[in-house]
Formats: structure tokens, sequence, C-alpha cells
């Protein structure tokens, strides 16, 4: 079976952070990364944050949080553990999500930048593999949340 992990760099909606806990949960995650401002299910005293409840429906006590310092060390790090770092942006070499295939002994690390401005070059350089949702409407992108529920629930059950 795969071994899925996500990261969340710079999502700043605590609405969005509690649906994607609550997606993770729904895949089995059950280990995810983020940046130090990626809001915490818990404030520093400890008093449950209502927003990342409200979403998560109790997903974000079932999952082991860790806050990392620096995106760079942390991905290095994941890779030297063996993950497949799969970043989720629109980009120019960005393949669509259902051209990817792993196998299912891989390790693989979904990460999902920051609502409207994503990664930067430099983070994207960092990626084994960059995947998009193709659109055929008007609009550009999906809600961060929505896509970080697709993708994830793609790689566990058909990629």
């Amino acid at each position: 079976m795969k071994t899925i992990r996500a990261l969340f760099h710079n999502i700043r909606s605590a609405h969005n952070i509690g649906a994607m806990l609550r997606s993770a949960d729904g895949v089995g995650i059950k280990e995810v990364y983020v940046s130090k401002i990626v809001p915490l299910p818990t404030d520093r005293f400890g008093r449950a944050q209502p927003e990342i409840s409200k979403t998560a429906l109790g997903a974000e006590k079932d999952i082991k949080i860790n806050v990392y310092e620096d995106f760079s060390s942390q991905i290095k790090s994941l890779k030297e553990e063996g993950f497949k770092i799969v970043f989720v942006e629109q980009y120019p070499s960005s393949v669509k999500y259902t051209d990817i295939h792993f196998s299912k002994e891989e390790k693989i690390l979904i990460c999902m930048g920051e609502e409207t401005k994503g990664f930067t070059e430099e983070e994207i350089s960092l990626a084994d593999v960059i995947v998009e949702i193709p659109m055929k409407g008007n609009k550009e992108s999906l809600n961060v949340a929505t896509t970080f529920g697709i993708i994830s629930f793609a790689i566990r059950d058909f990629i």
C-alpha cells in the first residue's frame, strides 16, 4: 500500500486547512507537514480553532501535524526518507494529474501551496513531478482544498 503524506505550505485560510485535514483523513493520510504560518487546530493557549473544527469535523484530532521552519530543508529531508515529491501547481512543465502513476510501494508527498500564489520558482525546483487539474470552464483553478481532495484520492486509488 502506498504511503501518502501531505505538506501544506503558506496556506492561510483556517477553513481550507480544516477541509484539507478532513480529506487527508478520508484518504488515510496519518501525517502532514505545515509551514509556520498555517493555522493550527489549536492556538498557543490550547484552545480549539473554530474555523478548523467546523470544516475538519474531528479529523484534526486524528492526524499528526508537524510544523516546519524551512521549506527547502523539509522537502530535502523527506526526499532522503524516500518520498516522491509531488507539487500541485499550474506550471509550464506540469502534467495532467491522471497522466502520472505510482507503484503501490512508493512513498508520496503531496505538496499544496499558498491559495493565490502557489509556489515560488525556487520551491518548484525541488519537485519530482508537478501536476495540475485541467480546467474546461472560465475559471483558471479550483479552491486549494477542493484540489487537494481530488488529487489525494486519485493518487490513493487510481494513480
